[in-house]
């Protein structure tokens, strides 16, 4: 009765293997999936830190030449005309500082 028990249970060992062996793969397909979203949100994260620090120094470098103009201004149309493009940036920045 012992060899009739081992021939019968050798289908469900053999389907055992297989569920295990499956599970295995889907294991390391997950396992790669969260390794690639992982990898491509440290590259997105980067990419983000480079364009933010463009347009720190890009706003920078604009406050600054609008400051040059506002030390040669002669006239009040001139001083607003100047006050008004500071203002258009600094609301740009404001703005993006919500998203």
């Amino acid at each position: 009765m012992t060899d009739l028990q081992t021939d019968k249970s050798l289908p469900f060992n053999k389907s055992y293997y297989k569920v295990i062996e499956d599970l295995y793969k889907w294991r390391r397909k997950i396992l790669s999936k969260f390794d690639d979203m992982y990898d491509n949100i440290l590259d997105d994260m980067s990419q983000t830190f480079d364009d933010v620090h463009y347009f720190v120094s890009f706003t920078n470098a604009l406050l600054i030449e609008q400051e040059t103009q506002l030390e040669k201004a002669t006239s009040n149309e001139e001083i607003d005309i100047i006050e008004e493009r500071i203002n258009q940036i600094i609301t740009e920045v404001q703005f993006l500082q919500c998203k």
